[in-house]
């Protein structure tokens, strides 16, 4: 039901007469597919749509939800970087990984997060105007790059890949 036909049932003093309309136009609808839409049109569901169909409590539920106010809801907190040795000893002990893939696998998979994760917060807790942070968006990038390089090359691979920020 479209927002347009939805105020018509409710604004309708003759709540059945405006469902009974919309019902018939929806099985046109699903019937012939005039607009192409829906790419084919649907006869048998067109046929099978109930005349009891939407019934008149379930439009008041679409039309008024029910909603916890702003003010009920729980305060959300940030996520916290995740504790890093204690995930590492948890994985070496129930999955019995050597330590050479752990932390190859925390390179890839849990350390470009963690690092991610402290930029944005520390970027979240300083203000555009703060002297403390005074970085062009270049720079942000040549060192985002140079952290996820460093940070997924396996060891042999590892050259020197920060780029070289002046005054830095």
């Amino acid at each position: 039901m479209n927002a347009g036909m939805l105020r018509a049932a409710l604004g309708s003093n003759d709540l059945d007469q405006s469902l009974q309309h919309w019902r018939d136009t929806a099985r046109y609808y699903l019937a012939n597919d005039p607009t192409g839409e829906m790419g084919r049109s649907h006869p048998a569901l067109a046929r099978s749509l109930p005349s009891s169909f939407p019934e008149p409590h379930v439009v008041d539920l679409y039309a008024q939800p029910a909603v916890t106010p702003l003010a009920e809801l729980p305060g959300l907190q940030f996520p916290t970087s995740p504790d890093v040795a204690r995930l590492a000893s948890l994985v070496q002990e129930l999955l019995g990984w050597d330590s050479e893939r752990l932390v190859s696998t925390f390179r890839t998979a849990i350390w470009p997060v963690v690092v991610l994760h402290e930029l944005l917060e520390d970027l979240a807790n300083n203000s555009p105007t703060s002297d403390e942070v005074c970085c062009c968006p270049m720079v942000i990038v040549d060192v985002l790059t140079g952290i996820v390089c460093r940070l997924t090359l396996p060891l042999a691979a590892r050259g020197p890949c920060f780029t070289t920020v002046p005054g830095a």
